[in-house]
C-alpha cells in the first residue's frame, strides 16, 4: 500500500470523505458529459437483467413444492395451573368484607317481596351495577301467580268464651320491633310485623284444635290409632320434619279445616335455653317463620312452560282442585301464641317424648274449646324479573360458568338472601376489575332470580324458557343463598364438583381466631372438622358434602336441566341453620351483631366462591371428577339394595336379581370409563402432557354432559323433575339419591293390595331407566384414540 493510501485510511474523517467526494463528482461529470447518449441503454440493460432474474426465480418457485399449511387443531394446549393460582390470590386480596356489609345495608333497606315495586327497584339497581362494571346485562320478565297478606288486617286466632259467648283474641297475627333504637328503626316497617304464609286459602273457619306434632303421615296415623278425630278440626303443627306444603296437604287429606304452624323453641331457641333475641341469636316467642305453601315449583299457572304472554294458563280454581294450591286457610304463629293455645286445650296429654318440645305449656293432643281462625290472603298475577349478567370468555365464550342467588325476601331479608347476594356482588366486582388484565377462558354468568321464596319461580321460568340453550352451554351453577355463621361451610353438591370445591376451600384462609388457634388455618380445615364424614367412602381428603336437595334455585338446574350445581352456605359451629330464618329480625343490625361485625366471614364466602368460579372458568380441562360420580353411584346402589331387601321387595318383583345385576354391571362400566377419562384429564392438568384442540373439546364435552345423561322426563309423573339420581323427594326435607326408586318402594310397602301391582311395574320401569342411563353415560365417556 502506498504512503498516500495509508495516509488516506489513517487520516481524519474529514480528509478521506473529501477525497471520495471529489472523485465521485468527477466521475459523474465524465459519464454525463462524455457519454450523454448511452444512459438510456444502461437503464434498459438493467431492466432486462432484472426481468430475466425474476422469471428464473418464478420458474424455480413453481417447481418447488409448498410447505404444508399449519393446522391449528394439531397444536398442543398446555395447562397453566400456576397462573390460575396467582389469579386466585390476587382476586382474593381485592375482596372487602366492609364493602359486602355496605351492600347488605342497601339490599335490605326495605321490605321487598317478589312482585312489589320495592323488589323491582332493587333488581333494576343491580342491573345498573353490572352494566357499570362492564357486564352484558339482560333482563328476563315473566308474569306469575303470587300471594299476599292483607297488611292492614293480619290473620287472627280467637277462642270462644263459654261463659260470655264472646270471642277472645289469642293471636293478633303481628310482631313488634324490639331492642336498641338502631334495631327497632330497621324493623319499623309495619309490613315487617305481619305473620303470613303465601298461597294459603282465604277465609274463616271455626272448630276445636288438634295437635299433630310435625304433621307427617305417621303423626296423623298415630292420632287415628288413638281415636282422636282430625276431620272438621283446626290442626296445630310445629315446623320441621316435612315441608310446609306437605304438612298442609296431609292435614287436608285427613279432613282438617285449617292449620296453625309454629316454631318450637326446642328447635329455634337458644342452645343455652335463653330464648331472648336481641341478646341471643334465637327466634323470640313473638315472631314467626314465614314461607310459601305452594305444592309445586315454578309458576303454578304454567307448569313446564315459561310464564310468557303467549303461553296458556290454568285457572286458580282448577289449581286448588288439583292440589297445587292449599284449599284450607293456614297461618304461622309465634311460640308465645302456641303456648297460649296449648294451655287452652284440655284433652289428652301426649306421652310421646318425640311429640314434646320447648313450649311453656303441657303438650296436649286435643281440647273441647272452640277456636276461630281468620286468614286474609289474596292471589295476584304480578310481574317478576331475572337478571343475567355475562362476562364473555375469550376462548370458549359459549360455555357458561354460572353464579346465582335470589333477590326477593319475605321481609327485609338481610340474611336470606342479602348476605349471599352481597357476597356475589363482591365476586363480580373483583372479577370485573381483573378482566382488564385477565379475561376468563369461559364466560362467567352472574344471575339474580326473582320470586324464589314463593317456590323457585324465577329460576324455574328461566330454565323453562332457556332449557335448550342451557343444554348446549351451561358448565356449572354455583348457588350462594345466605351466610348465617362464621365458622364452617355447609355445602350440597353433585359429585362432579367435590374436588374443585375442596381445592377452592384449601386456598382460602380461615379468618376466625378460635379456629386458627385450634390449628384450622384454612376454610377446608374447618369444613372437614365441623362438617362430618367424607361423601366418598375411605377418602379422608374430602370434607362432608351433602346431597344437592333443598329449596333453593340450584335444585332446579339439577333436577330439570342436568346442570352440575352446588349450594353454598356458611354456618356457626354446631348449627345447621339459623333460628331467625324468614323472620322480621333479618335486618343489617342482626348480621353485624351475630354473624360478622367486620364482614370477615362474608369475605371468606366471597373468596371461596371466587376460587371455585375461576377454576371452573379457566382450567383447560373442566375440573370435574367423573370418578367421584361413579363411586358415589356405586355407594348409593348399595344403600338402595339394602332398602329393597329390607322391604323384601325382591320376593315380589319379577326378575329382581336380573334387574339389580344389570344395575351393578352398568355401574361398573361407568366406573371404568370414568377412571379412564379422569386419568387423561389428570395428565393434562399436571402439565405432564399437552392436548390437541379436538381432544380437549372431546374431553370437556363428555365431562359436561355426564349430568345430562341422567335426565329422563318420561320417568316422572310430574313434568317438573327429570333427574333419575337427584330429583327431590316428595317430602321436600328428605335427602336421598334415587328418590323415585326409594319412594316407590316405600309406597309399595304401605299401599293397599289393589295398588301394589302398579307400583311394582313403576319400580321395574325406574330400574330399567337408571340402568340405561348409566350404560349410556359409560359409552359417552369413551374417548377417541389419539394419533
Amino acid at each position: 500500500m502506498s504512503t498516500s493510501s495509508v495516509e488516506l485510511l489513517e487520516g481524519t474523517t474529514t480528509s478521506w470523505r473529501k477525497e471520495s467526494a471529489v472523485y465521485l463528482t468527477e466521475r459523474k461529470s465524465s459519464l454525463i458529459g462524455s457519454h450523454h447518449t448511452s444512459w438510456p441503454l444502461v437503464l434498459s440493460s438493467l431492466l432486462i437483467s432484472f426481468g430475466a432474474l425474476l422469471t428464473v426465480f418464478l420458474l424455480l418457485l413453481i417447481r418447488t413444492p409448498l410447505p404444508p399449511p399449519v393446522d391449528p387443531y394439531r397444536l398442543q394446549v398446555w395447562e397453566d395451573g400456576k397462573r390460575i393460582d396467582l389469579l386466585g390470590r390476587r382476586l382474593q386480596q381485592g375482596i372487602s368484607g366492609g364493602r359486602i356489609l355496605d351492600s347488605i345495608k342497601w339490599l335490605a333497606k326495605e321490605v321487598h317481596v317478589a312482585g312489589t315495586a320495592e323488589n323491582e327497584k332493587l333488581l333494576n339497581e343491580l342491573g345498573k351495577l353490572y352494566s357499570g362494571w362492564g357486564y352484558d346485562v339482560r333482563f328476563f320478565d315473566y308474569s306469575v301467580l303470587l300471594s299476599y297478606p292483607n297488611y292492614t288486617q293480619p290473620n287472627t286466632i280467637e277462642v270462644l268464651d263459654d261463659e260470655s259467648g264472646d270471642w277472645l283474641t289469642v293471636s293478633t297475627g303481628f310482631g313488634t320491633p324490639k331492642g336498641p333504637m338502631e334495631l327497632r328503626n330497621q324493623e319499623s316497617d309495619v309490613r315487617s310485623g305481619v305473620w303470613w304464609s303465601a298461597y294459603s286459602a282465604n277465609g274463616t273457619v271455626e272448630g276445636s284444635i288438634v295437635y299433630a306434632n310435625y304433621g307427617r303421615s305417621a303423626d296423623f296415623d298415630m292420632l287415628k290409632n288413638m281415636k282422636i278425630e282430625v276431620r272438621g278440626r283446626i290442626v296445630l303443627m310445629r315446623f320441621g320434619g316435612v315441608s310446609r306444603a306437605v304438612k298442609i296437604a296431609e292435614a287436608e287429606s285427613r279432613g282438617a279445616i285449617g292449620v296453625v304452624l309454629f316454631s318450637d323453641p326446642l328447635l329455634s331457641g337458644s342452645p343455652s335455653g335463653n330464648n331472648s333475641f336481641p341478646s341471643d341469636f334465637s327466634l323470640p316467642g313473638d315472631d314467626v317463620q314465614r314461607g310459601g305453601l305452594l305444592r309445586a315449583v315454578g309458576d303454578p299457572e304454567t307448569p313446564s312452560l315459561p310464564s310468557l304472554p303467549f303461553v296458556p294458563r290454568q285457572n286458580t280454581k282448577r289449581l286448588r282442585k288439583m292440589g297445587a294450591l292449599p284449599r284450607i286457610p293456614a297461618t304461622p304463629v309465634g311460640s308465645d301464641v302456641a303456648a297460649r293455645l296449648m294451655r287452652l286445650l284440655d284433652g289428652t296429654l301426649t306421652k310421646e317424648h318425640r311429640w314434646q318440645g320447648g313450649l311453656s305449656a303441657d303438650y296436649r293432643l286435643s281440647g273441647s274449646r272452640r277456636f276461630r281462625l281468620s286468614v286474609h290472603s289474596t292471589l295476584s298475577r304480578r310481574p317478576i324479573r331475572n337478571i343475567v349478567a355475562t362476562m364473555r370468555g375469550v376462548i370458549e365464550p359459549d360455555r357458561w360458568v354460572m353464579v346465582g342467588n335470589h333477590v326477593d325476601a319475605w321481609v327485609k331479608g338481610a340474611i336470606d338472601p342479602a348476605t349471599g347476594t352481597a357476597a356475589q356482588l363482591e365476586v363480580a366486582r373483583v372479577l370485573a376489575d381483573a378482566s382488564i388484565l385477565s379475561h376468563p377462558r369461559r364466560s362467567i354468568v352472574f344471575c339474580h332470580w326473582d320470586a324464589e321464596e314463593f317456590g323457585l319461580i324465577g329460576s324455574s321460568e328461566w330454565i323453562e324458557e332457556m332449557g335448550r340453550v342451557l343444554d348446549a352451554r351451561a358448565v356449572a351453577m354455583i348457588n350462594v343463598d345466605h351466610v348465617a355463621g362464621n365458622a364452617s361451610l355447609q355445602v350440597k353438591a353433585v359429585p362432579l364438583l367435590y374436588r374443585v370445591l375442596s381445592e377452592a376451600a384449601q386456598r382460602v384462609e380461615q379468618p376466625d381466631e378460635i379456629e386458627r388457634e385450634n390449628g384450622r388455618l384454612t376454610l377446608l380445615d374447618s369444613w372437614k372438622y365441623h362438617g362430618g364424614r367424607s361423601p366418598i367412602d375411605g377418602d379422608r381428603n374430602l370434607p362432608h358434602i351433602g346431597l344437592p336437595g333443598g329449596a333453593s334455585d340450584h335444585q332446579r338446574f339439577i333436577s330439570l336441566a342436568g346442570v352440575p350445581s352446588v349450594d353454598i352456605k356458611m354456618t356457626s359451629k354446631g348449627r345447621s341453620s339459623y333460628a331467625l330464618y324468614h323472620s322480621m329480625h333479618e335486618v343489617p343490625w342482626t348480621v353485624e351483631r351475630f354473624i360478622s361485625s367486620d364482614g370477615a366471614a362474608l369475605a371468606t364466602i366471597a373468596r371461596f366462591v371466587t376460587e371455585a368460579t375461576i377454576r371452573l372458568a379457566n382450567h383447560v380441562v373442566v375440573p370435574f371428577s367423573a370418578g367421584d360420580y361413579a363411586q358415589a353411584l356405586s355407594q348409593w346402589l348399595t344403600l338402595l339394595h339394602a332398602k329393597l331387601e329390607h322391604l323384601e321387595l325382591h320376593k315380589y318383583l319379577s326378575n329382581y336379581d336380573l334387574r339389580f345385576r344389570a344395575l351393578i354391571t352398568a355401574s361398573s362400566k361407568f366406573r371404568e370409563a370414568a377412571a379412564a377419562i379422569d386419568e387423561r384429564a389428570k395428565e393434562i392438568s399436571l402439565s405432564k402432557k399437552g392436548v390437541s384442540v379436538p381432544m380437549l373439546n372431546a374431553i370437556n364435552d363428555r365431562l359436561i354432559r355426564i349430568e345430562r345423561m341422567f335426565l329422563d322426563g318420561q320417568a316422572f309423573t310430574s313434568p317438573l323433575h327429570k333427574h333419575l339420581v337427584f330429583s327431590p323427594s316428595k317430602i321436600a326435607t328428605a335427602r336421598t339419591p334415587f328418590a323415585l326408586l326409594m319412594e316407590t318402594a316405600q309406597d309399595w310397602a304401605t299401599a293397599e293390595q289393589s295398588e301394589k301391582e302398579s307400583l311394582l311395574e313403576r319400580m321395574a320401569d325406574s330400574m330399567a331407566r337408571l340402568t340405561l342411563a348409566m350404560q349410556s353415560a359409560a359409552e359417552m365417556l369413551v374417548l377417541p384414540k389419539e394419533e
